[in-house]
C-alpha cells in the first residue's frame, strides 16, 4: 500500500484466509539465534527490510514479471533443452511413481497430485 497505493483501496482486500492446519505457519519461521550464537552470522537485512527491498524490485521489473507469468520462458527452455527436460523431469518422476502408497498420501478431491500429472504428461 505505501509503495504503490491502489486507488479502488487497500490490497488488505485481496487477501483471503483459509482454513489451515493448526500450527502450520510456524514450520516457516525462522530463527537466526542458534547461527548467531553459534558462529557469530547475522542477517543484513531485518524480514520487514527484505519484503520491502524485494517488493521494490518487483515493482521497479514488471516488464520481466509480465514475461515470467506469460509462460515465455517456456519457449525458451524448450529450445535450449528440447525434448530432454521433459524426459529428465516429468517422465522421470513418472516413472518412480508407481512406488508411492496411494492410501499413504491423500490428494485434494478433484485435484491431481505431481506424480499424477506427470504420468498423464508421459502417457
Amino acid at each position: 500500500d505505501e509503495l504503490r497505493p491502489d486507488p479502488a483501496g487497500s490490497y488488505r482486500r485481496l487477501i483471503t484466509h483459509v482454513a489451515d492446519h493448526p500450527g502450520h505457519d510456524r514450520r516457516y519461521a525462522i530463527d537466526a539465534r542458534k547461527i548467531e550464537r553459534e558462529l557469530g552470522w547475522r542477517p543484513a537485512e531485518t524480514f520487514e527490510t527484505g519484503i520491502r527491498k524485494t517488493v521494490r524490485w518487483y515493482l521497479d521489473h514488471a516488464d520481466w514479471v509480465a514475461r515470467v507469468q506469460s509462460g515465455a520462458y517456456r519457449d525458451w527452455v524448450a529450445t535450449q533443452y528440447g525434448a530432454a527436460v521433459k524426459s529428465r523431469t516429468s517422465c522421470s518422476t513418472a516413472q518412480r511413481a508407481p512406488h508411492e502408497d496411494p492410501a499413504a498420501r491423500q490428494e485434494r478431491p478433484g485435484r491431481l497430485g505431481t506424480a499424477a500429472l506427470a504420468r498423464r504428461a508421459c502417457a
